[in-house]
């Protein structure tokens, strides 16, 4: 934000990114809602893609890029892609870090030992005291010894399963949605046994 604009069209110039405000077919937000009002009338699909530079498409100039505010300008520019050093380390491995959902405990075995040790000191702490908390916390946490921890592995395991079925189905049924059409009708005069159906 510190940068002058005139940095900012400097870069944007360099880097070849013109905002879609700047080239032929551009649509504000207002018309292409009316374009929207105006297909769904028609019952026609509505089809509007934002303009973007080809090859070959000579850029604007600097005159150009000066009519739209910074704020705007700012807006065009993409964000930088953010870099973890893990995933790097594992890119030159040939390997891929999967993340794990936070907070998720289906998937994140420590999420229930933390849960656990929560359930623990809510059964027991009934005299509101946090020193007793924390000690009731250690307690709980230390009692998840190996074979806990693999109880807790082999659930894991069976919900991955049970997620990668569901992930099968939701791609099967997108894969026969875009070679067979999916018509729902909405019929008031079907009989009761027919929308059960």
């Amino acid at each position: 934000m510190k940068t002058l604009k005139a940095g900012i069209i400097a870069y944007m110039i360099a880097n070849k990114i013109v905002p879609p405000q700047m080239l032929d077919g551009y649509k504000t937000p207002e018309e292409a809602q009316a374009l929207l009002v105006e297909c769904i009338k028609k019952n026609v699909p509505f089809s509007y893609k934002e303009p973007a530079l080809k090859d070959g498409d000579a850029l604007p100039t600097h005159a150009e890029y000066k009519k739209l505010t910074k704020a705007v300008l700012l807006q065009c520019i993409p964000a930088k892609e953010k870099k973890h050093v893990p995933d790097e380390m594992a890119k030159a491995k040939g390997a891929q870090i999967v993340r794990l959902p936070p907070y998720h405990c289906e998937f994140n075995p420590i999420e229930l030992v933390w849960a656990r040790a929560k359930a623990g000191v809510a059964k027991r702490n009934v005299q509101y005291n946090l020193n007793k908390a924390m000690e009731i916390m250690r307690t709980e946490t230390e009692a998840c010894d190996a074979a806990y921890w693999t109880k807790l592995e082999q659930h894991t395991m069976k919900e991955e399963k049970i997620a990668l079925r569901g992930d099968e189905i939701v791609l099967s049924a997108a894969e026969l949605a875009a070679t067979e059409p999916i018509l729902i009708t909405i019929d008031d005069s079907s009989s009761s046994s027919e929308s059960e159906e």
